[in-house]
């Protein structure tokens, strides 16, 4: 059962839950731009520590967390991640009806670490997910996102283990050994395009735009026993 499908039957098995539904109805059309400049408070720092991650993402039914993190220097584990959450709330739009998502970061190797849909429910990319390179005082575009099968698997596993309802302030399920959802740049907007749709929503920090390449990957746990959500 698909993502999109298991619409209805995750909102009715969660109708008395606290938390509301897991999923949200689909956007019909992008809502106009946020009155004040989005981008306006991220600060890069200045130096050799300069950089930034920016991608495009559709919005789909609920919202949906990706947490990107550096590698350890011997490549094999998960520090701090950055986090980006893709909702409708204050999104900054492209064109494509798509939203574009933006932080600062420190230069260096990241990984899709994992990812989470209306903060319950979760999977961890450790087995099979992409690296990319953080190149010092450039925006590394990543292109654009494709969450839904990442987002089907979630969503098939919750329905398989009946973990349809929130409970507690943790994560209520998180499935390992997932396929990290895929990056393209082909169709996705051009990476200067993304730049100004930024800078029109207040990035002001001067950096240049490089396209990621981005590899096959995978990451050591420290911890497999963790249940706390956080994939590390």
């Amino acid at each position: 059962m698909k993502f999109r499908e298991i619409l209805a039957a995750a909102a009715l098995a969660m109708a008395c839950s606290a938390a509301g539904p897991i999923l949200a109805q689909t956007a019909e059309a992008p809502p106009p731009p946020p009155a004040k400049p989005v981008f306006a408070k991220i600060a890069v720092p200045k130096g050799e520590k300069t950089a930034a991650i920016m991608f495009e993402a559709p919005i789909v039914p609920g919202d949906y967390m990706l947490l990107l993190s550096p590698l350890t220097e011997d490549g094999q584990y998960t520090q701090n991640a950055e986090t980006f959450t893709v909702r409708e709330k204050k999104a900054v739009w492209t064109r494509r009806g798509t939203t574009l998502q933006l932080r600062s970061a420190k230069p260096g190797t990241y990984v899709v670490r994992m990812m989470t849909t209306q903060t319950w429910w979760g999977g961890c990319f450790s087995e099979s997910t992409v690296k990319f390179t953080v190149e010092p005082g450039k925006v590394t575009y990543l292109g654009r996102i494709d969450p839904l099968s990442s987002l089907d698997s979630i969503t098939a596993e919750l329905v398989r283990t009946g973990k349809t309802t929130s409970s507690g302030g943790q994560l209520r399920l998180m499935k390992e050994n997932m396929i990290a959802p895929s990056f393209t740049l082909e169709g996705a907007t051009a990476p200067g395009e993304a730049l100004r749709i930024a800078r029109a929503a207040g990035f002001t920090p001067d950096l240049p735009v490089v396209a990621a390449v981005t590899l096959p990957a995978s990451f050591k746990r420290r911890d497999k026993t963790d249940l706390t959500g956080y994939c590390q």
